[in-house]
């Protein structure tokens, strides 16, 4: 079918007969065309003969199928194969690999689970089998296996959805592919997408300070840790951050108890209340809050670390160095320590006492001052369990520094 004009010769890619053309398989007449084409890419043509026409392509069988990739000139798609076999993607093509991830909509699959495709056809599901390194199934997708990578909290999110780890409360992640660490500021609902083995601290919320003469500081909230849990993907985890106690005014007698902070079957009680004395007699005194750490008797310091508070006339609150309250793996633990480790930051300092006019400093672990006629610092630090502070005023005592939730990998 070689046609000649003057001295140059064409060659025709159809067969002529008046107003039909003839292509063959893996080519296809295009709109207002007297030639064949070659089939795009992505598609497949069978071959035929055509009418001519100046608005319509014809020929072009189909499009690929998810699961399945065509190079351009195919008369058939052909089914996607585990990127481990020959060729990119399992196949002599160089469009193996990235065709048939684009084909399926998907990205990082190390296997595909072809058992499940036919070319052609519109059932294919696209199974994928394992992921490439780094990332983790779910839902037939890869996605990133590490929170520090993708993850989604109320108040911060980094990479996108399908996320390694949603929070529906405040977060904030640290660390590294080898040790991660999750804190949990608020209360809120966890979820990983693949299953983790970790290790869990648990801070209570700090009691609130006394108000008045002699009055005693609220101890720290207690702490729990449990290590090597394990928990599954795609399931729904409730976290509770404890609150401090609220602060009191100068006529109510008790303070407020902290309340417990708590995670996958575990929890953390909140820092004990405490009490004043009186104006007329110096040794009438309150009671510090008993806690992680103790709050401090009148004019005395809260405790650290796990320690009683100061004593002024033995109404300083006890800590969990003696009062045990504070678990490590279903036993005690006798420091307030992360995780109950000695390279641990502290949490749960008790909040500390005042006499008639002089407030002390709060403990270590962010407990709160006591203060006279005001209420400068005198509240435990937020998500630190700290105890409150006591004060002697007409407005409210210091209030017990929120809890805290920590999980980080088993180590």
């Amino acid at each position: 079918n070689i046609l000649t004009i003057g001295t140059v010769s064409t060659l025709i890619k159809a067969i002529y007969t008046p107003g039909q053309y003839t292509c063959s398989a893996g080519t296809y007449l295009a709109a207002n065309s007297a030639t064949c084409s070659t089939c795009p890419a992505g598609s497949y043509c069978l071959g035929g003969s055509y009418t001519f026409n100046q608005n319509i392509n014809q020929g072009i069988t189909g499009a690929c199928a998810k699961g399945s990739y065509s190079a351009a000139g195919a008369s058939e798609c052909t089914a996607c194969q585990p990127s481990g076999a020959a060729g990119a993607g399992g196949t002599t093509s160089a469009e193996g690999a990235t065709s048939c991830n684009a084909s399926c909509g998907k990205s990082n699959v190390s296997t595909w689970n072809t058992a499940t495709w036919s070319a052609n056809t519109v059932s294919n599901s696209c199974t994928i089998s394992t992921c490439a390194s780094g990332y983790v199934l779910s839902s037939n997708t890869c996605i990133v296996s590490s929170p520090y990578g993708s993850y989604q909290c109320k108040n911060k999110s980094v990479g996108t959805a399908p996320y390694a780890m949603t929070y529906t409360g405040n977060c904030t992640v640290s660390g590294d592919s080898t040790n991660w660490k999750i804190k949990f500021t608020t209360s809120g609902t966890l979820k990983f997408a693949a299953a983790k083995n970790i290790d869990v601290f648990l801070v209570g919320g700090g009691g609130s300070g006394a108000n008045g003469a002699n009055a005693c500081g609220g101890g720290g909230g207690y702490t729990t840790t449990q290590k090597n849990i394990t928990i599954s993907g795609n399931t729904n985890y409730s976290i509770t951050v404890g609150s401090g106690g609220a602060g009191i005014g100068w006529s109510t007698v008790r303070s407020n108890s902290g309340t417990a902070s708590s995670a996958f079957g575990y929890s953390a009680a909140g820092g004990g209340s405490a009490t004043r004395g009186t104006s007329t007699d110096p040794s009438a005194v309150g009671k510090g809050g008993n806690g992680g750490s103790g709050g401090g008797g009148a004019k005395k310091s809260g405790g650290s670390n796990g320690s009683n508070g100061q004593s002024y006339y033995g109404d300083n609150g006890t800590g969990c160095a003696s009062n045990g309250g504070c678990k490590l793996n279903g036993g005690t633990c006798t420091n307030t320590r992360e995780f109950c480790e000695s390279s641990g930051d502290i949490y749960s300092g008790g909040g500390s006492g005042l006499s008639f006019t002089t407030g002390t400093t709060g403990g270590g672990g962010r407990g709160g001052n006591g203060a006279y006629n005001s209420c400068s610092n005198c509240g435990g630090t937020a998500n630190t369990g700290g105890g409150g502070g006591a004060t002697y005023f007409d407005g409210s005592s210091g209030a017990g520094g929120s809890g805290i939730v920590i999980i980080r990998n088993k180590r």
